[in-house]
């Protein structure tokens, strides 16, 4: 008995330890991220419907996760070390400011403003750069996305952490 026990239980170890280290993530895209040799920061929650569309290489020792979801809900996750500019709302080539603010937090930069451009027809978010504070690349982290609702990104904030 304890000989079928044993393996059984080495594979849910396994499964609990080496459980897929953001969710979304398909195990090319993992390879891709753990291949940059940098700390890599995922969400520890996806909301439902919500997959990983692309992972991308920046310039400049970062790197981008654009996550798509139903009815048109995007969020993406950009990372760099240097050569960083605003990011701003914009809705067919037009540039407008925010009509609202929302706080999150995360343990990676403690309190932060989330911008909101909410009309009838144009949801957007995006957080500004935040700096990780820390000489380790990447060092700027921000969230954008649109038609996602404040609170599913705010809890999509709050579980960032390192990719193991």
């Amino acid at each position: 008995m304890y000989r079928f026990l044993a393996p059984a239980l080495l594979a849910g170890l396994a499964a609990a330890t080496f459980a897929n280290p953001g969710p979304g993530l398909s195990s090319a895209q993992r390879k891709k991220l753990t291949n940059l040799h940098m700390r890599i920061i995922v969400p520890g929650y996806l909301p439902a419907g919500y997959r990983v569309s692309s992972v991308e290489v920046t310039k400049g020792d970062g790197y981008t996760i654009d996550y798509k979801g139903p009815k048109g809900g995007e969020f993406i996750i950009e990372t760099a070390s240097e050569g960083i500019g605003d990011i701003l709302f914009t809705v067919n080539g037009d540039t407008f400011e925010p009509n609202g603010h929302m706080k999150t937090r995360s343990k990676f930069t403690g309190p932060i403003d989330m911008d909101l451009y909410d009309t009838k027809r144009v949801h957007q978010f995006h957080t500004n750069w935040y700096d990780l504070g820390e000489k380790r690349v990447p060092r700027f982290l921000a969230i954008s996305g649109m038609n996602t609702k404040p609170s599913e990104v705010s809890k999509v904030f709050q579980s960032l952490r390192e990719m193991e």
